[in-house]
């Protein structure tokens, strides 16, 4: 290959009306794209959670997001669309601002402008940065503030430190914003930052103590977020920030140390995330991307400065390898979903590879086959090649105008609760979509939602930060039974009364008795589950999930309601009905509730299910299967094969919390006394 001489980086270039022009070209031509295919309404993911926060303005979930709640608010007093599509849009517009920043920095990296326009549309249209750019998150403002800082860092080398004195402050006054969006991630970006300024590194030293100050003015969000969080503000995740133990619960992210740390994780997970955000990597621009960033990777050592191409790299490791290493997940399908949305500086990075392969690749061509055009043409018949077939990759699964998943749950929830009822809510699902419609959206506001752990609403019942459970069983069963007004719930609720069983949510029945359950058919429930039935593909991996676990919701009553006597004369409606791995498992474990089940039929949905496991989106619903398979070789009187499966469960999921670990206790006990007969 002919080697090609170091490009200066010249970032310093006089600047034409040329350049703006092309920059406005870039900014339009992603942000229709994002305000196209954004959503009409609300969504899944925390899409609710923070559009909720940003009209509000209230706290968003930990540590609070204060910036980007801020400027949301910002965005939904604009009059355009419905609130959600307003917050989407600030997703959108600070997406292709992020692009217009990554131009300039690839600008004076390439000295080329056509390969900086590939660049900045690489990443526009790369899979999974667009999908954050047309939903309510904060990792565009996230990934806007780094490459800021980047470009800044780049800036303030070549020019030997000469800038304007206002220059430093203002970086430190942009970091300290940084970390009132997205701390945990602008830190490990960080890095790569220090390593660009690493030849001036003695000189911003010296000018650390003055930038201190502009840095904590940076912080400020983060004192509006305690001020704001005392004012009885509609939505604050955690209610009033009284102490500074409080604040730092919340900022810390206290609240998630269970999550981010899983009891049995270990380094398989971690190594298996480092593989599969590797993976993914390679399919963020289309069946090209992955060989010609590999390319851009090797090259780059060649073409630009030692300390630039060691910041792109820790930058790309940070938010991808580094975190990996930090993080405690189980490798399992709903953690790669969060974990996945992460490494969008580490995507900007790689458009910088994608575009430099392309041009090696064009090098390459003009160096060894007879071709009459120049290396500018190449360049541009790569880049479209490369543009295009990472957009029509893209666009199956970022074309979301017409996702209606989240508001048909909602409305259909809101419109068939009774007059003056009383909600509880508990996961991202219900809080979100149905309070966006509730109080928003004025749907039903007769309507009143609670928050079963006291996250998010002001009307919480317990404290969420001391969480004592005791206390909080106390304080829910004597509000139950102080009130008359209907109560509806999604997950569990103190055990007062029976209930009945509507598949989508329950109600608080005073007639029943304890324990007692009724299964009620309501036709606009069956007319949403109906409708479930019939969709058969979605792309958004979070409806894909949510899809899976309202249809075993509906299996569970679909199962007492029509199927539970005879399931063998009726397993073809009900295979469709209770389809999929979490309604296989539902079916298994209801049939297998009966005095006397047909053990054969219910082998043959386990069988099915087995061979679908993967569906499974955590290791405890997987090792599930394991735990139902155990109770069925139990009422077989297989104890030894029961005893068997219990012990698997509990080798895939080594938690305390494992219903496995006290059925295995009591047929190890059991199995002790025949044993001594």
């Amino acid at each position: 290959m002919q080697e090609i001489p170091s490009t200066p980086i010249s970032l310093n270039r006089k600047k034409s009306s040329h350049e703006w022009f092309v920059c406005a070209l870039i900014f339009f031509a992603v942000y229709v794209i994002y305000l196209v295919s954004a959503p009409r309404t609300v969504v899944l993911e925390d899409d609710g959670m923070f559009i909720l926060a940003a009209y509000f303005n209230g706290v968003a979930h930990s540590p609070g997001y204060p910036l980007f709640t801020w400027l949301g608010h910002l965005a939904t007093q604009i009059p355009i669309g419905s609130v959600a599509f307003r917050v989407h849009a600030l997703s959108g517009f600070f997406g292709a601002v992020s692009c217009i920043v990554l131009y300039y920095i690839a600008l004076g990296l390439f000295n080329n402008r056509t390969l900086a326009i590939a660049v900045a549309l690489c990443l526009g249209v790369s899979k999974t940065y667009w999908s954050q750019a047309i939903i309510a998150e904060v990792y565009t403002l996230n990934t806007c503030i780094y490459l800021v800082l980047l470009w800044g860092a780049i800036h303030y080398v070549r020019n030997e430190g000469k800038t304007s004195g206002k220059f430093l402050p203002l970086m430190f006054f942009i970091y300290g914003l940084g970390l009132c969006n997205h701390w945990p991630l602008l830190i490990l970006s960080t890095p790569s930052v220090l390593a660009v300024l690493w030849p001036k590194i003695r000189l911003i030293l010296r000018n650390t103590p003055n930038g201190l100050i502009f840095l904590l003015l940076g912080l400020c969000p983060y004192v509006w977020m305690v001020v704001r969080s005392q004012m009885d503000t509609a939505i604050s995740f955690y209610g009033p920030l009284d102490s500074w133990q409080d604040v730092w619960y919340m900022i810390s992210r206290q609240g998630y140390a269970a999550a981010d740390h899983q009891i049995g994780a270990n380094y398989a997970d971690k190594l298996q995330y480092v593989v599969y955000a590797m993976q993914e990597s390679g399919r963020q621009f289309g069946p090209l991307g992955g060989v010609l960033a590999l390319v851009g990777f090797v090259r780059q050592w060649y073409h630009w400065r030692k300390n630039i191409c060691i910041g792109l790299v820790l930058a790309y490791l940070g938010s991808t390898v580094l975190l990996a290493m930090m993080l405690g997940f189980f490798f399992s399908p709903l953690y790669q979903n969060i974990f996945k949305v992460y490494p969008l500086v580490s995507y900007s990075i790689l458009a910088l590879w994608t575009v430099l392969g392309v041009r090696e690749a064009a090098v390459f061509i003009m160096s060894n086959f007879r071709i009459h055009s120049s290396q500018q043409t190449i360049n541009m018949v790569f880049t479209g090649v490369l543009l295009i077939t990472g957009l029509m990759t893209n666009i199956p699964y970022n074309y979301r105008a017409n996702d209606k998943l989240g508001e048909s749950y909602a409305m259909t929830i809101l419109n068939t609760l009774e007059k003056d009822a009383i909600f509880f809510a508990v996961g991202d699902l219900d809080v979100g979509t149905l309070g966006y419609f509730n109080l928003i959206e004025k749907v039903r506001p007769d309507v009143t939602i609670y928050s079963v752990v006291g996250l998010v609403f002001k009307n919480r019942l317990v404290d969420p930060i001391i969480n004592d459970k005791d206390s909080n069983h106390k304080i829910m069963s004597e509000f139950i039974e102080s009130q008359q007004r209907p109560i509806y719930f999604i997950a569990s609720i103190p055990d007062l009364y029976g209930v009945r069983d509507f598949g989508i949510y329950h109600r608080v029945d005073r007639s029943l008795q304890k324990g007692q359950r009724v299964v009620v058919e309501n036709s606009l429930v069956k007319e949403f589950f109906e409708n479930l039935l019939a969709m058969d593909k979605f792309y958004d991996s979070w409806e894909i999930m949510y899809h899976k676990l309202l249809i075993a919701d509906n299996c569970r009553i679909a199962i007492h309601l029509y199927y539970f006597d005879h399931p063998r004369e009726h397993a073809a409606e009900l295979l469709r009905v209770c389809r999929g791995y979490y309604g296989l498992i539902t079916a298994a474990n209801i049939l297998l509730s009966y005095p006397n089940p047909d053990f054969d039929f219910i082998s043959s949905l386990l069988a099915k299910a087995e061979r679908i496991r993967d569906e499974a989106m955590l290791v405890e619903d997987s090792a599930n299967y394991s735990l139902i398979k155990a109770i069925m070789l139990q009422r077989k009187g297989d104890s030894v094969n029961a005893m068997q499966y219990f012990k698997l469960s509990l080798q895939e999921w080594p938690d305390p919390k494992n219903p496995a670990i006290p059925r295995m206790l009591e047929l190890d006990k059991q199995m002790k006394q025949q044993q001594t007969k």
